[in-house]
């Protein structure tokens, strides 16, 4: 206001001198006042932005001093941080899938003995210190470990054994001269016990299911999204890829969430409203995976460096980074950054 007072001060006394000085003098001066006055104007709205970016500077400030607490992740405390990493895979044997795979990807075979050969090669530069797999933990383990040290000592040959557990699970861990491996699966069987399974036994793809148990509303809502395109190319691409190949696509993480998400759209839906099928199926999925979880963090040594690496099948991959992401005990990697 001081300022604007000034302003109009020295416009009074211009006025005076022009009536003294005459035309010459009014022309010069209007311009010099129309400068000042763009001036105030833009030290004006400096001083309005100022004050502005102050009391908001000053409210953020107010509001994360109400916060009681520190909110930031949980920094690691202990001696070392346990590193991860997951290799998503195709289960090379039989599985008892609902959705059933036609292309053999023929494990056994000279190429693909070969292109298992070379895959182990680049998993072995991650170094890992425990290989973890997709079997039962607490009714496997002990039989697993029995026939690795049979496996060591020349016992069990493991050629005409397709499984994944067998192809790199034990041959990486005899490459790095490990003296056991680990099952941490733990799969939740005690589930959806107000549905009729029997009813559903014979379905042969997702949509039987799903038909079997919606409404026609809620079907139709489901078929919005085809996932079967997707999980035939999928399917086809084993026989027209190496297993490296194949295997950066099922760990890219573009694909870990599409494939996520084809399950939220695919089966949350069904039942809603009577037996929850899908909803309780859904969250079973993240049941099992959070004990796959429990079992690895168990398993991990915190006073010794170590180097974790799971082989599961890849529609456990997603939640499971989630897990391992957000933890403050694990360190984790990406799969990819190695299979180059």
């Amino acid at each position: 206001m001081n300022m604007i007072k000034k302003s109009n001060l020295k416009f009074s006394r211009m006025l005076k001198l022009e009536r003294i000085m005459g035309a010459d003098y009014h022309f010069k001066n209007m311009a010099f006042l129309k400068i000042e006055n763009i001036f105030n104007r833009i030290l004006q709205i400096g001083i309005f932005v100022f004050c502005l970016t102050y009391i908001s500077c000053r409210q953020t400030q107010d509001i994360s001093e109400k916060i009681p607490i520190d909110i930031e992740p949980f920094a690691f405390e202990g001696k070392h941080q346990p590193s991860v990493m997951i290799l998503g895979v195709f289960h090379f044997g039989d599985n008892a899938d609902i959705r059933q795979e036609k292309h053999d990807a023929d494990i056994l075979s000279k190429k693909r003995q070969q292109e298992i050969a070379v895959l182990l090669n680049m998993l072995k530069e991650y170094k890992p210190t425990k290989i973890m797999f997709e079997s039962d933990r607490i009714e496997n383990d002990s039989i697993s470990n029995v026939q690795y040290k049979k496996f060591l000592s020349g016992e069990f040959d493991i050629s005409k054994h397709r499984s994944e557990e067998y192809q790199i699970g034990f041959r990486l861990a005899k490459m790095m001269k490990h003296n056991r491996i680990y099952c941490i699966d733990a799969m939740p069987w005690d589930f959806c016990s107000n549905v009729d399974m029997e009813s559903i036994a014979g379905a042969t793809s997702y949509e039987k299911v799903q038909q079997s148990l919606s409404t026609q509303r809620q079907f139709e809502r489901l078929s919005r999204y085809d996932t079967k395109p997707l999980e035939n190319l999928m399917d086809s691409l084993k026989n027209e890829m190496t297993l490296v190949e194949y295997f950066r696509i099922l760990n890219h993480p573009k694909y870990s969430e599409k494939i996520t998400g084809t399950y939220l759209t695919g089966w949350t839906l069904t039942g809603a409203g009577s037996n929850y099928f899908g909803a309780d199926h859904w969250a079973n999925l993240m049941r099992r995976d959070i004990r796959i979880f429990s079992n690895v963090y168990d398993i991990s040594d915190f006073d010794n460096e170590e180097r974790l690496l799971l082989i599961i099948g890849a529609t456990h991959v997603w939640a499971l980074k989630q897990f391992f992401v957000v933890s403050p005990d694990f360190k984790y990697f990406e799969v990819n950054d190695f299979l180059k």
